[in-house]
């Protein structure tokens, strides 16, 4: 007699998928961006992605690193996002993430349980540095010299150059966001008025001409 069936005791174990999700954001490289307003945040797109027949890849920039999904800013169909007033605040870390599923009246459907997102990458976008400069008594005479205080915003140091039309276009670095330099009229100076103006400014992070 032949008897078919399964030794007593042996069973099959089934592995059922529960998330059978094909679909792949990628994987973006690059460093931090720092940005001067108003400048792009621009970036290489992903790689390692995996999309399905009706997926679309698309960017975004958001505001929380562990939700992306619900602090989305901004949306671009290529990797770039232009400085926005309206949305962006400067010195402040924004996140850049590429995005796939479904596709929807061209925009990601970001109720498809396959959605999913890349890593990201940190954008902060700068101001430009400013100068001002101020004198407790703008009076010198010829052969001495005149300070003047020049206060700063923006991250030091500052790298300064200035024109006078006494003293032409000089250059001079600041470690702090406030210091001093001097205006020294040379004996012969013809009495009269002293400007002084900035012609380019640099900070950590930007240029200002």
């Amino acid at each position: 007699m032949v008897t078919t069936g399964f030794p007593a005791g042996s069973r099959f174990s089934l592995r059922f998928c529960e998330s059978c999700c094909p679909t792949d954001a990628g994987v973006l490289s690059g460093s931090p961006l720092q940005l001067c307003i108003p400048n792009s945040a621009s970036f290489t797109p992903p790689t390692q992605t995996n999309l399905e027949p009706d997926d679309l890849l698309q960017y975004v920039l958001y505001t929380d690193a562990n939700d992306p999904e619900g602090s989305i800013l901004a949306t671009s169909n290529t990797p770039e996002f232009a400085f926005n007033p309206a949305i962006i605040q400067p010195g402040v870390t924004y996140y850049l993430a590429a995005m796939a599923g479904n596709g929807v009246n061209g925009n990601v459907d970001l109720n498809d349980p396959c959605l999913d997102f890349s890593n990201a990458l940190t954008v902060v976008w700068q101001p430009k540095p400013t100068v001002t400069f101020t004198a407790a008594n703008p009076a010198v005479c010829a052969g001495d010299c005149l300070t003047f205080n020049a206060t700063f915003i923006g991250t030091p140091p500052f790298n300064l150059t200035y024109n006078s039309t006494v003293g032409g276009q000089q250059t001079q670095t600041f470690t702090a966001n406030t210091g001093t330099l001097e205006i020294c009229p040379p004996v012969g100076t013809t009495p009269g008025s002293v400007n002084l103006a900035a012609v380019s400014l640099t900070d950590t992070n930007c240029v200002c001409e």
